[in-house]
């Protein structure tokens, strides 16, 4: 991505975010799967969380915000990190906007790394903590997700949905 066209995204992001309007969030698939025994209450958890992101255009103006998630849990003290929990999580959010606005996929790209992260964010955390209670299995509690201020770099056009 160009320096120019990073220059200006902010402010494009601003108005996109101030004009979009979320139709609809929707989880499209999930698994959840005990690999081995949990480890007992009060072990410190560490939790590996890889997102891919894509976004695809919808006819009258509106777009698609698409992750799959993939987690895996371990307790902290294990050096070879042998997950016990392995999660893995997609969901959707549909968004509408006026006819009118100008998209382009490098807005679109950075909309779904901060806004669709935001949205779709606590839906995994949910889904985590959900899946832990009914496997009986230690909690595992996401952090908040924190939005990072530059755009993301070019996203191969094999991992846009």
């Amino acid at each position: 991505m160009s320096a120019e066209v990073t220059k200006n995204l902010g402010p494009r992001l601003a108005e996109l975010a101030s004009r979009v309007e979320l139709v609809e969030v929707r989880p499209i698939a999930f698994l959840t799967t005990l690999v081995r025994d949990a480890p007992q209450i009060g072990t410190p958890l560490a939790v590996d969380v890889k997102s891919r992101l894509g976004t695809s255009r919808e006819e009258g103006g509106g777009f698609t915000v698409r992750a799959d998630f993939s987690l895996e849990v371990h307790p902290e003290s294990e050096s070879k990190k042998e997950e016990f929990l392995k999660i893995r999580y997609t969901i959707i959010s549909r968004y509408r906007l006026p006819v009118e606005f100008p998209l382009e996929q490098g807005l679109l790209d950075f909309f779904a790394h901060t806004n669709g992260m935001v949205h779709l964010w606590p839906y995994l955390r949910a889904f985590v903590a959900n899946s832990c209670a009914q496997l009986g299995v230690l909690p595992v509690t996401l952090p908040p997700f924190r939005v990072k201020v530059e755009p993301p770099a070019e996203t191969p056009a094999a991992a846009k949905a």
